[in-house]
């Protein structure tokens, strides 16, 4: 683990926010090269992005607060302590949808495509973000049996890479965005709606698997069909199903 890269002053430097912000500026690239396709003011769209950050970020730590909740109502007064490690990246996805909603009834623009532009990177995003969480030990997965090659070493334990699994997962299948734009389509936009809901479906997949290999408290599991699954799994689930109903619905139409 590389939890802190370098300290300056009493502010440290952490891997997982050194990652973020190098994850955040590749993102914001990407979706500067999706506004102009999709005929989007440039300018409108980094404002929009600097907004879902910063509202991003609230939402994932009033999520973090919500996830531990038994805690923080014996200890509120720890919840002002801003600097301090606590983020969900579901409290993130709704804060930043959120503030996309808002943002186009006040500005105008056709909803599918601010999030046809803004989804595929923001979800690929996250996906490398997963680096952080493992050189900072976060998100961590379960103890291994045996000391199998592929393990990392995390908290006294040989683990499941799980922070690896969903990174993989999650960038492969957002990914096919941008292949099925450049090859099949010759660099055609696929019909509205569907970038943002392929999105939605690999970013709910790749956490949905990974968390069968990841590390949860025994009260972070809910009895549901006939299964234990984490509550992140459950989620998860739901951004599946969405997604792939709006997959459907949204190619369903372009043929109508």
């Amino acid at each position: 683990m590389y939890p802190e890269i370098i300290r300056i002053g009493n502010w440290p430097i952490t891997s997982f926010g050194l990652v973020a912000a190098l994850s955040c500026a590749i993102g914001f690239w990407l979706i500067r090269a999706r506004a102009v396709k999709y005929d989007i003011d440039v300018y409108e769209i980094e404002n929009l992005c600097f907004l879902g950050v910063m509202f991003g970020l609230i939402g994932a730590r009033l999520w973090y607060y919500f996830d531990l909740r038994d805690y923080y109502s014996q200890n509120p007064t720890e919840m002002l302590y801003f600097f301090r490690p606590g983020l969900t990246s579901f409290g993130g996805l709704v804060g930043g949808f959120i503030t996309i909603l808002i943002w186009v009834q006040r500005k105008k623009y056709h909803f599918l495509s601010i999030m046809d532009t803004i989804a595929p990177p923001a979800v690929l995003c996250l996906a490398f973000s997963r680096l952080g969480c493992l050189m900072y030990g976060c998100c961590f997965g379960l103890p291994v049996n045996n000391n199998e090659i592929w393990s990392v070493f995390l908290h006294s334990a040989h683990r499941y890479p799980t922070q690896i699994y969903d990174l993989v997962i999650t960038a492969t299948m957002v990914s096919m965005v941008w292949i099925v734009e450049k090859v099949i389509k010759k660099s055609a936009l696929l019909p509205l709606g569907i970038p943002f809901s392929w999105s939605l479906f690999a970013y709910g997949s790749g956490r949905f698997i990974s968390e069968f290999w990841r590390y949860n408290e025994p009260n972070d599991y809910v009895h549901l069909l006939s299964y234990y699954f984490s509550y992140a799994q459950v989620y998860a689930m739901g951004m599946m199903i969405f997604g792939l109903l709006g997959v459907f619905i949204f190619t369903y139409r372009r043929k109508n």
